[in-house]
């Protein structure tokens, strides 16, 4: 049997084939397309197909699950922690409150109390602030880099929290420092006036003898009375009239049982003629405070005190003194 082959260049060819190679091929042939029927090429294919893409997309979507229920779950974590932040800022801002409330009942307490200016110490409003208007940038938000951009709504509600906190610690810090500044004037005022010489030194009694010249009681001569006498009770109450450290507690001659207090200042005020002390050297004494008791010790012709004030070592008339302290 001949079979001519024509190329694509128009060339041919013719090739011989014996009945038997002829035969024996045809038998080939049909042995491999059985053969592939046999074995079902195509289904094996769809099946392995089949097989292998669920498989994958299984795999896929099992890894989406992971990461959605990843995600899912840090979102519940900072939701619960926001939260949590901001019970814990609601209750600080009560706190801050509160105690804001008690510090401006206080002061405006202390401000009556005190006679001050009540335009100076206004704890009924709030401290007077200001200043240049900001740069249109969102604040809290500069380091992103927005020029003018309005915040997320959740951003939002931090920012308004953040500004809530900042004005009341604002508030605090003012009326603190109006506080401070109201302390150190009552302190200062009180220690002046605890400082400052005034009042009676006795609980019990009138004058006797002022100060100048007189007729001295003993002697009948004509002297100066360096002090003033307060005829009293026997062991009546003799009270310091200005606050001051204690320089001498015992006998001197002419005074009997006699106590001096230094005021600073060169101020010294002498105490005499007690029946008892009630204080030693280097006692801290504050005003009104009863240092010892009416008597008749020393130089005298009867209980009475005698009240001396000094100013650089000279006598001074007590009665300028008296009559500050009413």
């Amino acid at each position: 049997m001949r079979i001519i082959l024509i190329s694509g260049r128009g060339d041919s060819r013719a090739v011989e084939f014996g009945t038997g190679r002829l035969l024996a091929a045809l038998v080939a042939g049909a042995g491999a397309c059985a053969l592939l029927v046999a074995l079902n090429v195509p289904s094996l294919i769809r099946d392995a197909v089949a097989f292998v893409s669920p498989a994958v997309d299984d795999a896929i979507v099992r890894q989406w699950q992971m990461g959605l229920q990843t995600e899912q779950q840090a979102l519940a974590a900072l939701r619960d922690r926001a939260r949590a932040d901001s019970e814990a800022t609601g209750r600080l801002l009560a706190q801050m409150e509160a105690r804001l409330f008690r510090m401006e009942a206080l002061g405006q307490r202390l401000v009556s109390a005190a006679a001050f200016d009540p335009e100076e110490f206004d704890f009924s409003t709030s401290p007077a602030v200001g200043g240049p208007a900001p740069e249109p940038v969102a604040a809290g938000f500069a380091g992103a880099g927005i020029q003018g951009a309005a915040p997320e709504s959740g951003e939002i509600v931090l920012f308004d929290l953040r500004r809530d906190i900042e004005m009341l610690a604002s508030r605090l810090r003012a009326r603190e420092s109006e506080l401070g500044i109201l302390e150190s004037l009552l302190f200062d005022k009180d220690r002046i006036a605890a400082l400052e010489i005034g009042g009676s030194p006795v609980r019990k009694g009138w004058i006797s003898s002022p100060f100048g010249w007189r007729v001295d009681p003993i002697t009948g001569n004509k002297a100066l009375h360096a002090g003033v006498d307060f005829a009293g009770p026997m062991r009546s109450d003799v009270l310091s009239v200005a606050s001051g450290v204690v320089t001498f507690a015992g006998v001197k001659a002419g005074y009997g049982q006699l106590v001096e207090i230094s005021h600073g200042d060169g101020f010294l005020t002498r105490y005499g003629h007690h029946d008892e002390l009630l204080v030693k050297v280097g006692d801290v004494v504050r005003k009104g405070e009863v240092i010892g008791l009416m008597g008749r010790t020393g130089r005298t012709t009867g209980s009475h005190l005698h009240f001396e004030v000094s100013k650089g070592g000279l006598a001074v008339d007590p009665a300028r003194f008296l009559s500050q302290g009413g």
